[in-house]
């Protein structure tokens, strides 16, 4: 791969900003760029950071512009600078995973065993909640 190549060539921390950032866009991650350029991730991402490299938030319009999007489909991307949706302001809960807790789930209150939703759950918690889902089906 010609990247990785030329990453294999650079010499030490003192690699370009430019060959940095079209490799996040190749998809390496910190830690292959630091294998190639034989430094340590921590320093890789330093250096990433410092130069501003760092992936934005793009959304998904899952209904081609016929009416606007309710639902935010979002990915992170370093194929972009400037992110579609601005950080929440609120509090906000980033529920990983979910699988069963997506419906229901068992909590202790008071000594009280209660089975109570997700969404009444996340309420509780925080203003808004965001849920990643890795298993659609």
């Amino acid at each position: 791969m010609e990247i990785e190549q030329r990453l294999k060539n650079a010499i030490g921390p003192y690699f370009s900003p430019d060959l940095l950032r079209e490799a996040k866009q190749a998809g390496f991650s910190d830690r292959q760029i630091g294998q190639l350029l034989d430094l340590r991730e921590p320093l890789v991402r330093e250096q990433r950071e410092r130069n501003g490299i760092i992936p934005c938030v793009k959304q998904i319009d899952t209904l081609a512009a016929e009416y606007p999007a309710q639902t935010n489909y979002l990915y992170l991307t370093y194929h972009g600078r400037v992110d579609d949706l601005p950080p929440a302001s609120e509090r906000s809960v980033l529920v990983l995973g979910s699988g069963a807790f997506s419906r229901v789930t068992t909590m202790f209150f008071g000594g009280l065993l209660c089975q109570v939703s997700r969404r009444k759950v996340v309420t509780w918690l925080a203003e808004s909640s965001l849920t990643l889902v890795s298993d659609l089906h």
